[in-house]
């Protein structure tokens, strides 16, 4: 949940197959940190590089948020993986990632609102001033 600790949160926010994903760590003591960095691509490309990134943090959960229903579908109650999937597919690399470092600590979050990773997304993907 948002509340446990020693937990890696992913916040995953995607548009039309672009995707922003922001971590962020709750410590021991109960003390949410917003981490450096920022994964951008699609969805299963986004959640990969963001797990890879955070992966020497051991944490001993996990949990997703997102605004897309099929990472949150895959994820949640327990993680499935779509057998009909090519092996070397990011979401297939994801999803094993998860498995590996989280096992049974993980979950995921539908949210129809992310207004900081939404704003977070705007920034990333608008289009350059001439």
């Amino acid at each position: 949940t948002l509340t446990t600790r020693d937990t890696l949160r992913l916040m995953l926010y995607v548009v039309d197959d672009r995707a922003v994903c922001v971590a962020g760590y709750t410590d021991w003591d109960g003390t949410y940190r917003p981490l450096d960095g920022l994964a951008a691509h699609s969805a299963w490309e986004a959640l990969h590089h963001a797990l890879m990134e955070t992966k020497f943090l051991k944490a001993s959960h996990c949990l997703v948020v997102s605004n897309d229903a099929e990472v949150v579908n895959s994820i949640a109650p327990r993680i499935r993986l779509d057998l009909d999937i090519h092996e070397n597919s990011t979401h297939w690399q994801a999803i094993s990632l998860l498995s590996v470092l989280y096992g049974g600590h993980c979950t995921a979050l539908l949210a129809e609102s992310m207004p900081r990773t939404e704003e977070t997304w705007k920034q990333f993907y608008s289009p350059l001033p001439v």
